[in-house]
């Protein structure tokens, strides 16, 4: 099913019962014959995309629509509708989601949430060649005006990343050695996406299940570090899956570190054991 079309069913929903929760949303979405448990999944990811482009609000465990349609009775998005859906996306911070570099296609965009994808393409915002995909004029217009940068004093945190990560997979690597079924699994995914919201795809052998890694480093003697909104969405998302390594005291001339400190489920045990402090706002016109 096409995602402006689910993307209209829940605001049909939400217009018919004023309010509601993901369960029923989930209940009365047209997801048959998927498997209950694939279901509430599915539902949940259109509905943080529909939180994302502010289509609809969230108070408490209560959704309610804040995208006015014009006809409850259409499958389809209207024209007007459609395009006032394309003008949340333009506003939305999906576009800082996406990683782009230049190529002589046009503007690449790394596949990492192939929902917003999806949605994208259907609206006609980004265009596919083979299996990539690329902004279309509007979408790249919209990214080349918004393109935010965090600059760093020099080279040096570069340096500094590499490093923490190059310590870091030899050690996952170290550790999956001794099981031959799991050492072909382990990925060093920034190298070629680093807009996964992870560095490293590893593998727990005991407990059988992924592991997604995001490494930092820092030449401070504590964990002291940054989380982009792709990264902190994704542990959100990964939850006792994600972890975060810290390799702490790097010294790069001398190339070495003080040690590596991990933080399991990051989603519960970071506001609890960490000073988060938010060093960065967006502001935009109204």
């Amino acid at each position: 099913m096409l995602v402006t079309t689910q993307l209209k069913h829940i605001l049909v929903i939400l217009s018919s019962y004023g309010k509601s929760d993901a369960k029923r949303i989930s209940y009365l979405l047209d997801f048959t014959p998927v498997k209950a448990e694939r279901a509430s999944s599915m539902c949940n990811d259109l509905l943080c995309l529909a939180l994302k482009l502010r289509i609809i609000t969230k108070s408490g465990s209560l959704f309610f629509p804040s995208f006015k349609i014009e006809n409850n009775n259409s499958s389809s998005f209207s024209d007007s509708e459609k395009q006032l859906l394309i003008k949340q996306i333009l506003q939305s911070d999906i576009l800082t989601e996406l990683a782009q570099k230049k190529t002589k296609e046009g503007t690449f965009l790394y596949e990492n949430n192939n929902l917003v994808h999806r949605l994208l393409f259907e609206l006609g915002l980004i265009y596919k060649i083979k299996k990539n995909y690329y902004a279309g004029p509007r979408l790249d217009k919209e990214i080349k005006n918004r393109e935010i940068k965090i600059v760093y004093n020099d080279d040096e945190h570069d340096e500094i990343g590499k490093y923490a990560e190059k310590i870091i997979y030899q050690q996952e690597y170290q550790k999956l050695s001794e099981y031959e079924k799991y050492i072909s699994k382990l990925d060093h995914v920034s190298l070629t996406n680093d807009a996964a919201g992870y560095d490293i795809l590893s593998f727990d052998p005991i407990g059988k299940k992924q592991v997604f890694i995001e490494v930092k480093g820092t030449k401070m003697k504590k964990a002291d570090f940054f989380l982009t909104l792709n990264e902190f969405e994704t542990l959100q998302r990964k939850k006792k899956q994600y972890k975060i390594m810290v390799v702490y005291g790097i010294d790069i001339e001398n190339n070495t570190h003080d040690g590596v400190e991990t933080i399991i489920n990051p989603y519960i045990y970071l506001p609890k054991k960490y000073d988060i402090r938010s060093v960065l706002y967006r502001v935009s016109k109204k």
